[in-house]
């Protein structure tokens, strides 16, 4: 039993891997300005991470609400019927693509600010705690405590990531922005639930 666990945790996570590309291909188009002002205008910085903070947000709401809706039916076409377990643990591991887009790009933030060792550092101290949750969690829950655990490793990345920047003066976005994709989300989603059901 212990080694059929993995499957559906790997074909749950299939599904995630070009997901991860989008937000770097956002980030990257926004990277030569921030290098210009990281070292000038550091109020042009702030401006530029806080909106791409939100488009990230944003663009991962329906991504998120769209796959864990159709989590069933898209497991069977990448994975086969024998892998239809998979399809819970993706609902919830597609709740952390929101903090994946947003994640991706402190790495390029911190990068133009010529900080790449705080990044590393953030990103060990992440691991550490992320390995820490696993440890914890999957004995308690197993494949469904080894997603939880993922999920919160990310929450801990950004959380770090968000007090990283503060020392350099870099500050996100107001939490009520992240707040105005919501209802055209909770629309989406009142029109997809009975289809997905």
């Amino acid at each position: 039993r212990a080694a059929a666990c993995p499957a559906p945790r790997n074909s749950a996570a299939r599904p995630l891997q070009p997901l991860q590309l989008l937000p770097r291909i956002i980030v990257s188009v926004t990277f030569p300005m921030l290098s210009r002002a990281a070292h000038v205008d550091r109020a042009a910085v702030n401006r530029l991470f806080a909106k791409t903070t939100v488009i990230l947000w944003a663009a991962s709401l329906p991504i998120s609400i769209g796959i864990s809706m159709s989590a069933e039916p898209m497991i069977v076409a990448t994975a086969g019927s024998d892998f239809i377990r998979a399809a819970v643990p993706l609902q919830i591991l597609i709740w952390a693509t929101g903090l994946i887009f947003i994640n991706a790009q402190l790495r390029f933030v911190l990068t133009a600010l010529d900080e790449e060792r705080t990044y590393w550092r953030l990103i060990c101290w992440t691991l550490a705690v992320k390995v820490g949750l696993e440890a914890v969690m999957i004995p308690l829950w197993g494949l469904y405590g080894a997603c939880v655990g993922n999920l919160l490793g990310e929450v801990a990345l950004c959380a770090g990531g968000m007090f990283a920047l503060r020392k350099f003066h870099v500050t996100g976005p107001q939490w009520t922005q992240f707040l105005r994709p919501l209802p055209a989300a909770a629309a989406m989603a009142a029109v997809m639930w009975p289809f997905a059901h």
